[in-house]
């Protein structure tokens, strides 16, 4: 499977939207931002190619939004709004929670995904020359443990309770993906 997503304009409702390959809105907005999740490797010959995926029960889905000309990044999870359709996906901007990192956005960012469903593939195993960002998951002394601090290298699982933290679940299944160029964010520009 090759995870990707296409963005959704205008969404009233699971038969009423416009995919669209960016979407645009200004500095300042909150908006709330809809993607369907699509496997990429699948009816290539489709234009544009891919299919509609679903996640299996209790997926998570992280977003993180990458500017591609800085290292501006803000971390957002998805979530399904629409039951009748689990392959649409959102996440909002909070004015108050996100106001600090949504000042740092303008310009063009990619969507980098990952998605987490239970399942029977355990996520590779901890590496000690790897750095780690909040929220991965490795699996160690046949555990599987999620980084609990951005920038986590050389910390033993096991020995560093400040920079793992150990899961109640033992398999799931770690699927990541990537979106170019999806959101415009345009500067606010003052009428005089």
């Amino acid at each position: 499977m090759l995870l990707s997503a296409r963005m959704l304009n205008g969404v009233a409702d699971v038969n009423h939207f416009e995919a669209v390959q960016t979407l645009e809105f200004t500095q300042g907005d909150a908006p709330d931002i809809y993607f369907v999740l699509v496997d990429a490797s699948a009816d290539k010959a489709l234009n544009p190619a891919g299919r509609r995926f679903v996640a299996g029960p209790g997926a998570t889905l992280q977003v993180t939004l990458q500017d591609i000309d800085s290292s501006v990044t803000l971390v957002k999870y998805a979530t399904q709004p629409f039951p009748e359709d689990k392959s649409i996906w959102k996440f909002s901007f909070d004015p108050v929670t996100d106001s600090a990192a949504m000042a740092g956005l303008v310009g063009t960012y990619a969507l980098k995904l990952k998605l987490t469903e239970p399942g029977t593939v355990l996520p590779a195993a901890w590496d000690t020359g790897a750095t780690y960002l909040a929220d991965e998951l490795v699996s160690y002394l046949g555990g599987l443990w999620r980084s609990l601090q951005d920038i986590n290298l050389g910390n033993p699982p096991d020995l560093s309770p400040l920079w793992w933290s150990r899961m109640n679940t033992t398999k799931t299944k770690v699927t990541s993906g990537f979106v170019s160029q999806a959101i415009n964010i345009a500067r606010t520009v003052q009428e005089f």
